[in-house]
């Protein structure tokens, strides 16, 4: 990218296009290229380099392109769920099976399996599920956990959506 910044020896020099001087003595210099959204480039450039110019071509980080910055990540959000996904009964009782089937089934679209469900406690957990990036040398696990609320009055879920990169 055209305003991608170059370093030079560990100083900033400029965005996009600079000249360096090399000097005999110190043998090369190191050049680093940096772009949000691109894999960041580091090379050196000899003293015996007989090239009058030299242009580098930054690669797509594959791993910034997928990733979505979001405040509901890493913390419970809340979904009301609609009253024609359960019933009350004449003692207060409430029927939430088939909300229950739901969130499953909109789970299970995007993870192979649930690890833990327990209607009676009003818990859902998924498995971590791995995502590798082998373009960006990165790796993401990735989990979701359900709980039942009574906010209100009103059958809601809190969603948990936990991303992580492991160490």
């Amino acid at each position: 990218p055209s305003d991608a910044k170059i370093y030079i020896d560990g100083n900033y020099a400029a965005d996009g296009i600079t000249t360096a001087t090399l000097k005999k003595k110190d043998g090369f210099i190191v050049v680093k290229f940096e772009r949000e959204g691109y894999v960041t480039l580091e090379t050196k450039i000899f003293t015996t380099d007989k090239r009058k110019a030299v242009s580098y071509t930054m690669r797509r980080d594959a791993f910034f392109d997928v990733s979505v910055a979001s405040g509901l990540v890493n913390k419970y959000f809340s979904v009301k769920i609609s009253k024609d996904l359960y019933t009350v009964d004449e003692s207060g009782k409430r029927n939430t099976e088939l909300a229950w089937k739901m969130i499953h089934q909109v789970i299970l679209n995007y993870f192979d399996e649930i690890q833990t469900t327990d209607m009676a406690s009003g818990f859902i957990q998924t498995p971590w599920l791995y995502k590798s990036f082998p373009e960006a040398d990165k790796q993401i696990r990735t989990r979701v956990s359900v709980k039942e609320s009574n906010l209100g009055g009103d059958l809601t879920f809190q969603i948990k959506y936990l991303p992580k990169l492991p160490l």
